[in-house]
């Protein structure tokens, strides 16, 4: 069977999929690794704050995906492999004792228009005025925020992929969102466009 006939988007065929690839299937493992390996390291470079980081991060993850996935005992494919990720990147954000947040995308061109020099210094300043702000936030918090605000997931998929009740999901972005503001604030940082804690 080829890697294109097998659904790994549904929940149910996740599940086998993630089955078949914990059995051994090498077929099935390609599916699960095409199928996730962008979004994985996504959320890991987020979490991490370096490419590098999330590259082995994310190998770690398929390798325990692999080791593991007898364990997986049905539910959403999806949250279960994030979990694995989450725990990876705890694991090795430990291990590196980093405490750095994730970097901005930065423009890769110079444009036309660019902006007077003053203007790229006081955006470089706002940016690592956020940046200390997630360093400051706890890993899960820093998680919790991404998979909101940047995945665009639900409360409902935050909470099963920690493994924790809803309620503190929605409790705990609202705390960290909060402290963030409050850091922002206290450093000079202005406006305020977090939206994330409506459902």
């Amino acid at each position: 069977m080829e890697t294109a006939d097998l659904d790994v988007s549904s929940p149910e065929g996740g599940a086998e999929v993630l089955a078949r690839a914990a059995a051994g299937d090498r077929v099935a493992f390609e599916a699960l690794v095409r199928r996730w390996e962008r979004p994985l390291f996504r959320f890991l470079e987020r979490m991490l704050g370096c490419p590098h980081l999330a590259e082995e991060a994310r190998q770690t993850t398929f390798v325990r995906v692999l080791e593991r996935g007898a364990s997986f005992r049905g539910g959403s494919a999806s949250n279960w492999i994030f979990r694995v990720a989450f725990r990876a990147a705890v694991d090795l954000r430990r291990r590196e004792r980093l405490r750095r947040a994730a970097p901005f995308e930065e423009d890769s061109g110079f444009a036309a228009d660019s902006p007077a020099p003053d203007e790229t210094a006081a955006r470089e300043d706002e940016r690592e005025r956020v940046r200390g702000a997630l360093a400051a936030m706890t890993e899960e918090d820093r998680a919790i925020l991404w998979m909101r605000i940047a995945d665009d997931r639900t409360f409902a998929d935050i909470a099963a992929t920690l493994s924790i009740p809803e309620s503190t999901v929605r409790l705990r972005l609202v705390r960290a969102l909060g402290r963030m503001r409050r850091r922002l604030r206290t450093s000079g940082f202005g406006g305020d466009r977090c939206g994330a804690t409506r459902s």
